[in-house]
């Protein structure tokens, strides 16, 4: 397993969780959420075949537009800022690192610039930003 330090289990706070296909679970937050790991369990003998899995989040405009994490801004300096929205963008297949052991697997999130965003002007953020009201679907 990936070596996330001080993780938090995100999914009990989350305002909706539920399969929307037999093949696609979503959860949804009210406020948007860094994840660094996404663990899937399944029922044991019940595994897909790895293939066949993908892990996607909804994106349009993060991360070329962010505000970095306490920054401060308010009227008068940064105007408004575009944020994903659950209306407008895609999904965009996360690139991670797969690890399985039985029916548990993690999906540990590689750089953005890595594969998903080869700008060199972007960071190698190993983090994906969920949307409000709507999340990763895996």
């Amino acid at each position: 397993m990936s070596q996330v330090s001080n993780a938090v289990d995100a999914v009990p706070f989350a305002v909706r969780r539920e399969w929307v296909t037999p093949i696609d679970y979503e959860v949804w937050w009210e406020d948007p959420r860094d994840l660094l790991q996404v663990i899937v369990e399944f029922v044991p003998g019940t595994a897909p075949d790895p293939k066949d899995v993908k892990l996607e989040y909804w994106q349009h405009s993060w991360p070329r537009i962010r505000v970095p994490k306490g920054a401060v801004v308010g009227a008068g300096h940064n105007g408004w800022l575009p944020i994903d929205d659950w209306t407008h963008g895609r999904w965009q297949v996360a690139d991670c690192e797969l690890v399985q052991q039985g029916s548990l697997w993690s999906y540990t999130f590689r750089p953005l610039n890595a594969r998903e965003f080869p700008d060199k002007a972007l960071s190698a953020l190993s983090k994906r930003r969920t949307l409000p009201d709507c999340s990763a679907t895996c």
